[in-house]
């Protein structure tokens, strides 16, 4: 099985939430698994928020951040170009995204068709963005 997994997905990996032992299965059953490449900011900047937000301690950053460096390393990165771009412009117009769900939204289709990979997402308007496009999501 061929994985999508946008930012909130990868971070059930990293921090213990809702969801962390469904998204850990589904990593270990992976053949692949494949994010935009901006989803390593967006992760960096949530274990950021979590240690502000006193959700983690500030004592275990180090060992969070080598965790994602693990992680990351074993993840695709799909690239998007300027091309991609502007389809991820039209995308946030016509489907109402935020930018960096249009983004993700974009590189999924970039990384396969539905029917060949599964997208790992837990934000909701994303997910109701890559069903109206057919995609198998995860959580089912």
């Amino acid at each position: 099985m061929i994985v999508y997994a946008d930012t909130s997905a990868l971070a059930k990996l990293l921090l213990d939430e809702d969801g962390s032992a469904e998204m850990q299965a589904v990593s270990t059953e992976a053949e692949r698994t494949a994010s935009a490449a901006i989803t390593y900011v967006e992760l960096r900047a949530a274990l950021a928020a979590a240690i502000r937000g006193g959700r983690v301690s500030s004592l275990t950053r180090d060992s969070l951040v080598r965790r994602l460096e693990d992680l990351w390393d074993a993840v695709s990165p799909v690239v998007i170009d300027r091309e991609l771009y502007r389809y991820a412009g039209d995308l946030a117009e016509q489907m109402h995204l935020r930018a960096c769900d249009a983004i993700h939204l974009t590189a999924l289709q970039d990384a396969g068709e539905p029917g060949e990979l599964v997208f790992a997402c837990w934000d909701s308007e994303l997910r109701d963005a890559a069903r109206t496009l057919g995609y198998q999501l995860l959580p089912a």
